[in-house]
Order: structure tokens, then C-alpha cells, then sequence
């Protein structure tokens, strides 16, 4: 387990206001509004960058310093955030200005870049806001919105992979000469994959497309390697692995489908080549993520300190898996059966409400727990 040196106090506000914005969005979609736009631009950046500020300075082995600027990063997306949400307006100058604050704050907490993690949260960093300086100059464009998926999300979500499947398994991660070959892989892919999309030469785009697919491959053969080892103590998988590893085959998926549409020159399927990205991948590790670490994190501040000295609590106490896997095993389904095109609104708002009863279990846990 990763120890932090001191916790972030708004990173779980960042990480439970994000929750509540992904149901919000299926609503966007069944109103037909620009719910891609308020998830790429918006939640999932949120999301991360609130996880960030913990995470980031921890695994540099330090408190995170400038905490006091998350306060302003925290109001000025959030408004950024609602003002879409009222206006559907994106204030192109203001994104760029939050998304620097972000970054500086990350640059500021750098202090080594010889470790795999930090080279993809900080590379993954850079890239939110070259793409948000971009936004600046071309608007709210295809190019844009990929930019941000393959370079700001893709390259931090590589990075959690290697932390958080190793340390929840409690295993080594293995072999660490592919991990780094997925990250030259991925970021020698980003280049062409921009300067395609910038160009619209689609042929190029299919070709930057296999290369970030293999890079997915590449770090599924090392979970996949990782895993194998069974030096663990553990029987069976962590839930949050679980979807960690079910999150990977909709990342395929969508990869795959992007690759297609790409060689055929036709777009007829880039609903589901952005719903298996936006609401199969990215939704499922972010349930499997935040499962741990609002409850950890609650921990950390509510009972570590009492260690030794009384009865405490463990992390599945606090939180049982079976709510972890029952909001799985109903979102899953759900999303499956709303690929299939049948009844989409209903399926739709299930998800949407798996989601947000998921919440309301974690904002118990931080608000009653830590409090009690």
C-alpha cells in the first residue's frame, strides 16, 4: 500500500462531484446534448486531476505543496463545469488558464522523473494542456477532444494500471521492460495520431490508431504477467482489479472499432466507438478506483492514527465489496444491453441511477465515517 504523506483535503469532493456529473451526463445524452463534450472536456479531467494531487505527490514520497492553488483550480473548473452545463458553452481561454494551474501544481510537486508512474501522470499532464492551449486556437474540434483522450487520459490511466494493479493484488509489477516499452509505444503513437486527426488523413489515422492499440496490449500483457506471478497472499481478485481488467476489453474494443471506422472512412458506428471509451472503460475503473480510495483515505485520517491502540476497522468494512459488486454486475448489464440499440433510453437510465446509488454509498462513507 502506498502511504501518502499527508492527505488532500478536496480530492474527495473532486472525485464524488465527478460521480455525480457522469449519471448527469447520460441525461445530456437522453436529451440529446453534447454529453461527450461535458465528459472529455470536463469530468473525467476533473476527476483526475483532483486524484492527482493525491496521488501524484505521494508516489514522489512527499506532502503535496501549493495545496492552497487546488482551492482555486477546484471553484474555477467547477464553475467551468456548470457553466457548460447551463450555457453548453466552452470558455476556451479560462479551460486553458485552469488546465495550467493544474499542470503547474504538478510540476511544482516533480522532484524525480526516472520512475514509469510519474513519467505518465506528469507526460499525460503536459498534454491536457498543450491540448487545452490548442482548444485556444481551433476550437472545440476532433482533433482536440483525441488529443486529450490518447495524451492526457490514456497516458494517466496507463500510470494508474501500474499502481494500483500491483499494490491492490499486492504483487510486483512484471515485467517492467514491457511497461516501459507500452509507454515509449504509446507516446511515440501521440505525434501522428494529433498530427492526423489535425490533417483528417484518415489512412494515418488508422496507423497511429494500431500503434496506441498495441501500446493496450502492451500494458494488458504486463497486468495479465503481473497477475500470473500468484506470490500474492490474496485469494482471487481484488473487485476494483476486476474492473480494472473488464475496463481494458471495452479500451480494446473502442480502439478497435476507432481503427475500422478509420480504414473504411466511415463513422457509422462512433456512438459505440465512444460510449465503449467514455461509459464502458473509463466508468468502470473509475468505480473500481474510487472503491478504494475514498475508503482508504477516510482510513488514513479516521483510524490509522489509532492503530495499536484499539479495534479498527478494515477498508472492507468500511465499504463491502458486495456494493462495489452489485452496482457492477447492474451497470455491466445494463450498458451491454444498451449497446445493443434496444430500448437505449431505459437501459441508459439504469445506468445513470447504478451510478449515483454508488455515490451515495461513498458520500456516507466519507460524510458519516469520517466524521463519526
Amino acid at each position: 500500500m502506498i502511504k501518502p504523506e499527508g492527505l488532500v483535503k478536496l480530492t474527495p469532493w473532486y472525485i464524488l462531484i465527478s460521480l455525480l456529473f457522469i449519471p448527469l451526463s447520460i441525461l445530456l445524452k437522453i436529451l440529446g446534448k453534447a454529453y461527450t463534450d461535458f465528459l472529455i472536456y470536463f469530468v473525467y479531467p476533473f476527476l483526475i486531476s483532483g486524484t492527482l494531487f493525491q496521488i501524484y505527490p505521494t508516489i514522489q514520497g512527499q506532502r503535496l505543496k501549493l495545496e492552497k492553488l487546488t482551492y482555486l483550480h477546484f471553484f474555477l473548473f467547477l464553475f467551468l463545469c456548470l457553466t457548460f452545463l447551463f450555457t453548453g458553452k466552452i470558455y476556451y481561454v479560462s479551460y486553458f488558464f485552469v488546465n495550467l494551474l493544474f499542470l503547474l501544481i504538478i510540476l511544482v510537486n516533480t522532484k524525480k522523473i526516472d520512475d514509469l508512474n510519474t513519467l505518465f501522470l506528469l507526460v499525460g499532464s503536459l498534454y491536457l494542456s498543450f491540448a487545452s492551449f490548442l482548444l485556444v486556437f481551433l476550437g472545440n474540434s476532433l482533433f482536440v477532444k483525441h488529443l486529450i483522450n490518447v495524451g492526457f487520459i490514456l497516458n494517466v490511466v496507463f500510470g494508474a494500471y501500474y499502481i494500483f494493479v500491483p499494490m491492490l493484488q499486492i504483487e510486483e509489477l512484471n515485467p517492467k521492460k514491457v511497461a516501459w516499452l507500452s509507454f515509449f509505444t504509446l507516446n511515440l503513437s501521440i505525434p501522428l495520431f494529433g498530427v492526423s486527426w489535425f490533417a483528417m488523413n484518415f489512412e494515418a489515422i488508422a496507423l497511429s490508431g494500431t500503434l496506441i492499440l498495441i501500446s493496450v496490449l502492451l500494458l494488458s500483457f504486463v497486468v495479465y504477467r503481473t497477475l500470473s506471478q500468484r506470490k500474492s497472499p490474496m485469494k482471487g481478485l481484488d473487485i476494483s482489479v476486476q474492473l480494472l481488467i473488464l475496463g481494458l476489453s471495452f479500451l480494446v474494443g473502442a480502439t478497435l472499432i476507432g481503427i475500422y471506422m478509420a480504414r473504411r472512412e466511415s463513422f457509422s458506428l462512433l456512438t459505440l466507438h465512444s460510449d465503449a471509451m467514455l461509459y464502458g472503460f473509463l466508468v468502470l475503473i473509475t468505480l473500481g478506483a474510487t472503491y478504494h480510495i475514498i475508503p482508504f483515505l477516510v482510513w488514513w485520517e479516521r483510524f490509522a492514527p489509532k492503530m495499536g491502540k484499539e479495534k479498527i476497522p478494515t477498508l472492507k468494512e468500511i465499504l463491502p465489496p458486495k456494493i462495489l459488486e452489485n452496482t457492477a454486475i447492474v451497470y455491466m448489464g445494463t450498458l451491454l444491453l444498451y449497446l445493443t440499440g434496444v430500448f437505449e433510453e431505459v437501459f441508459l437510465g439504469v445506468m445513470a441511477l447504478a451510478v449515483f446509488v454508488y455515490t451515495l454509498h461513498l458520500t456516507k462513507v466519507y460524510f458519516l465515517i469520517k466524521n463519526s
